[in-house]
């Protein structure tokens, strides 16, 4: 169980970072910055219904709250501590991804240790990256980077380990199957103790 919440930690983080440096943006000295989140939160105000959508994602993504403070605090208590089905979160984070890169700037997303995420985390990651791929206009404004130790997944010598093999591996068996994605793959040597 421990796993599996740090698992959805790491994936959390992943958009919490995303949000919150958009938040921060309202702040910035920079006129180009300002100007790009007052778009994001008018294009999700647009694409998301505040009410049930952005409420759902708060507990997932709770720095939503300081990027759109119009989100119906009634909605976010009667959702407190209700859980967010897998599939309902790849649609919500689909449509808040979309919404995010349809104003073209590009953004990159890095996962460290992939290798820890559980199959539900794994498929998420999955499917955002297909449903962004869907969309030609978001898909050249998105770069996914994943790192994990191949040492801790690619160990399948017999036949009854690749029946066990670590779900990373069949996800990544998917998204080169897919026709939406480009996966490029680059294989690093450990480095030694004085790098």
């Amino acid at each position: 169980r421990e796993m599996e919440h740090n698992s959805r930690e790491i994936v959390s983080s992943l958009f919490e970072k995303l949000v919150g440096d958009i938040v921060r943006m309202k702040g910035s000295h920079d006129e180009s910055d300002v100007d790009y989140h007052r778009k994001v939160v008018e294009i999700m105000s647009n694409n998301l219904d505040y009410a049930r959508q952005m409420s759902s994602l708060v507990d997932f993504i709770p720095s939503l709250k300081e990027l759109t403070p119009s989100i119906d605090k009634e909605a976010s208590s009667m959702l407190a501590g209700s859980e967010v089905s897998l599939w309902q979160l790849v649609f919500l984070l689909s449509k808040l991804m979309g919404s995010i890169l349809s104003l073209g700037r590009h953004i990159l997303v890095c996962c460290d240790d992939l290798q820890w995420c559980n199959s539900s985390m794994l498929t998420l990651i999955s499917e955002l990256i297909m449903s962004i791929g869907l969309h030609h206009e978001e898909r050249r404004h998105f770069l996914f980077m994943g790192m994990y130790r191949d040492d801790e997944v690619l160990n399948t010598a017999d036949l009854q380990q690749q029946q066990k093999q670590h779900p990373l591996v069949g996800q990544l068996a998917a998204l080169r199957k897919c026709s939406l994605v480009n996966v490029t793959e680059m294989k690093l040597s450990s480095l030694p103790l004085e790098e």
